[in-house]
């Protein structure tokens, strides 16, 4: 691939006219994956050049804003970035760009008014909605919740949720809550500063994260005080783990497939012959207690505060297939052997009785 790595750019810089947002990011993706595998000729030779003149010369908006995103992108992915040539050949060109016009302007409203806006940034508004809806959500969370997650003592990184005091205008002073993320790129993202409340505040899989690209599987895992549990990810079953009559707790331990975006994690826990009597009947404990992913991008997070949606039973119960009216009233379909990977499976079988008045156990 690496003779025809010119050409390749060449074509990404020319598609990125396109004011087309999806044309876009697939040319952010390809450049992400080329960065990620191509290490002759140099990352400097390769791709840094070539994006930093085209986000220096080039005076179409369109190609300035995917130069921008290509060239971090490619930054990101590369396995070991030239970090000299980044220094010695970006520097120097972005202390240019900021003295144009349009910076002057972002700094000048940024000391006068304190605030501006960004207009065409394609981003839609749905998202911005939400974005607002979540962080109001996170804000009226009780004080102590959202300290779980305050910036370290003496830390120098702006990540992280805090409070200051501002200025005193007119005799008054206003009290500020704020909560910071790094969001790109993604090897950068502290899942660690991540809220779990509101559940709104979802932990999305981005497509360069380094455990998707090492082709590597967190794993899940599940305590529980009792007595057996399925777990399944994104609707296909992942394994079985229980206890046993002596010792009730267990723990669920296995690697995952996450892909990138959002992952939906469903757990059907179960009791068998759970204490409804006796002493202290109700401190008997059963279900689960925790729940983690350990090696998401070398990071362990911790979904056990997250706000679980519940159900009780399974659908076979609520279609009524324990009894002879659900049993007739419900369409089966024949098979001619039990499909393997998959639980939570009913079954109907016809047998014919043996001879004799015996109990017959199955």
């Amino acid at each position: 691939m690496s003779p025809f790595i010119s050409k390749m750019i060449a074509t990404v810089l020319r598609r990125l006219r396109d004011p087309d947002s999806v044309v876009r990011s697939t040319c952010v993706d390809a450049v992400a994956e080329m960065s990620s595998r191509i290490t002759r000729p140099s990352f400097t030779v390769a791709f840094l050049r070539p994006f930093m003149d085209a986000l220096t010369l080039e005076q179409d908006v369109n190609v300035q804003i995917g130069t921008s995103l290509c060239l971090a992108a490619a930054i990101d992915a590369a396995p070991v970035p030239d970090v000299e040539s980044l220094r010695r050949i970006t520097l120097p060109r972005l202390g240019k760009l900021l003295k144009t016009d349009s910076c002057k302007a972002i700094a000048e409203a940024s000391k006068e008014w304190g605030m501006f806006q960004i207009l065409n940034h394609e981003i839609p508004n749905d998202v911005i909605r939400k974005l607002q809806s979540v962080g109001k959500e996170f804000f009226e969370l009780p004080q102590e919740e959202k300290e779980v997650i305050a910036k370290p003592v003496g830390s120098n990184s702006i990540e992280g949720y805090g409070t200051s005091l501002q200025k005193e205008v007119n005799g008054k002073k206003g009290w500020v809550d704020h909560l910071f993320h790094i969001i790109w790129p993604h090897s950068s993202v502290n899942y660690r500063l991540w809220p779990n409340k509101p559940a709104s505040y979802s932990i999305l899989i981005g497509k360069n994260d380094e455990f998707l690209k090492k082709g590597s599987e967190p794993v899940l895992v599940i305590e529980s005080k009792g007595h057996a549990l399925h777990a399944f990810v994104n609707q296909k079953y992942q394994g079985t783990a229980y206890g046993n009559g002596s010792h009730s707790p267990f723990t669920f331990k296995n690697p995952i497939s996450l892909k990138a975006g959002k992952n939906e994690i469903a757990l059907l826990s179960l009791t068998v012959g759970l204490q409804t009597a006796g002493p202290f009947y109700e401190f008997v404990g059963a279900g689960v207690t925790t729940v983690k992913i350990n090696g998401l991008n070398n990071k362990t997070i911790d979904l056990s505060s997250n706000a679980w949606t519940y159900k009780i039973g399974v659908q076979g119960e609520h279609q009524r297939l324990h009894l002879v009216d659900g049993l007739n009233n419900t369409k089966w379909t024949s098979t001619s052997e039990a499909p393997k990977g998959q639980a939570l499976t009913w079954y109907k079988a016809t047998v014919d009785a043996p001879p004799g008045d015996e109990p017959v156990g199955f």
